[in-house]
């Protein structure tokens, strides 16, 4: 997956900079959004490899991110995998319902 494109969704400064310089040491390329709105907005240029989604944004929430992604057939295949501190068994039926890849709870080990 070297040198693919991932996209980080994550209002947490911190958290998305972990995940982004992770990344970019595997030299995968990465950009980060810290809003819904300009995570989608961006989908109509251009499209990743993999998306990195957090569930509590402002604006948009990941939830409904992962629902339009799911929906749009230019956006369905991408793979997509909420990182969020949603971990109710619940929360994480959910996002899985509705077409997430994978589901990782905060906090995480970056290994």
């Amino acid at each position: 997956m070297r040198g693919k494109k991932v996209w980080i969704v994550e209002d947490e400064p911190d958290i998305a900079g972990l995940i982004e310089h992770n990344l970019r040491r595997e030299r995968f390329e990465v950009k980060t959004f810290h809003d819904g709105e300009s995570f989608l907005s961006s989908l109509r240029y251009e499209l990743p490899d993999l998306v990195i989604l957090d569930l509590m944004l402002p604006g948009v929430d990941g939830l409904e991110i992962c629902r339009m992604m799911r929906a749009d057939e230019r956006t369905r295949s991408v793979p997509i995998i909420i990182l969020t501190a949603k971990g109710s068994e619940a929360d994480i039926v959910l996002g899985l319902e509705l077409g997430a890849d994978d589901y990782v709870v905060k906090p995480f080990s970056v290994r």
